[in-house]
């Protein structure tokens, strides 16, 4: 992946993230300089390494740019649904997706998630 990549531990092994715009540059970068081994949101990040032993797939609602999907299919024999329904953020997740080298084991898809059937209204553009 060469020099624009982020590299973290996961199940311990190295696993080498994409930074290919100044978006996942801060995200990796910025958000990993003050958490544990270069984790994003280690807390999760640490649930999911010890629950991915003994689990074939993984479903992430909210993916964002996929962060924890491609650590989970970053292991042998594991698959990740990575849902996210903002497409700005979805176009990114999939860039992400496919720069990681997983996007065979990650089915990416832009659609929202929810335990009730609903309506949302997404804001076009952020400040």
């Amino acid at each position: 992946m060469g020099p624009h990549s982020h590299t973290v531990s996961f199940l311990d092994k190295p696993v080498r993230l994409p930074v290919f715009d100044a978006y996942t540059k801060k995200f990796h970068i910025d958000n990993t300089k003050k958490n544990y081994k270069g984790w994003y949101e280690p807390s999760l990040t640490g649930l999911i390494e010890k629950l991915a032993p003994y689990h074939a797939g993984f479903l992430d609602v909210g993916s964002h740019l996929g962060y924890f999907s491609v650590l989970f299919a970053s292991q042998p024999d594991k698959y990740a649904y990575a849902i996210e329904l903002d497409p700005n953020n979805f176009i990114k997740q999939e860039r992400f997706i496919k720069k990681s080298g997983f996007s065979g084991r990650i089915k990416s898809v832009n659609i929202g998630a929810s335990d009730i059937e609903s309506s949302v209204k997404m804001p076009l553009s952020r400040a």
